[in-house]
């Protein structure tokens, strides 16, 4: 797990750093499970547009999806904009899609399904 970690860390210092994807403010909020080594959600900006990251991690190879929804909070809920959905039979599955930027608060939902569990991963609120 503590490889895990790392390599995620290292990944994602690589993604900040790099030109191509220099994303001003990323936010991640892995967590765990039994058939879940880690999961979550992030919500970026590049540019003028929302990068928005689902990701997670098995402990196993399981057919596994994510459907991940860009939402922003209008008149006291939360309205889905754009849900995008990724599928793969592995050790884990991850979906980045951008969006468009305008004012508002943001957040990046997903829902993570394999091996018969499913989880649920919010990026933190996102204010621009």
């Amino acid at each position: 797990m503590f490889k895990k970690v790392v390599l995620l860390t290292l990944v994602l210092t690589l993604l900040v750093a790099t030109p191509i994807f220099a994303v001003d403010k990323i936010t991640v909020t892995p967590e765990r499970s039994t058939v879940f080594m880690c999961w979550g959600s992030e919500i970026g900006l590049h540019k003028d547009n929302f990068v928005c990251y689902s990701f997670h991690d098995l402990k196993d190879v399981y057919a596994s999806s994510i459907e991940m929804k860009l939402q922003k909070y209008e008149n006291g809920t939360w309205v889905t904009k754009k849900t995008w959905t990724s599928y793969l039979t592995g050790l884990g599955v991850d979906i980045s899609r951008s969006y468009p930027a305008s004012p508002g608060v943001w957040r990046t939902y997903a829902y993570h399904k394999a091996g018969g569990e499913t989880k649920i991963s919010y990026s933190p609120n996102f204010l621009y």
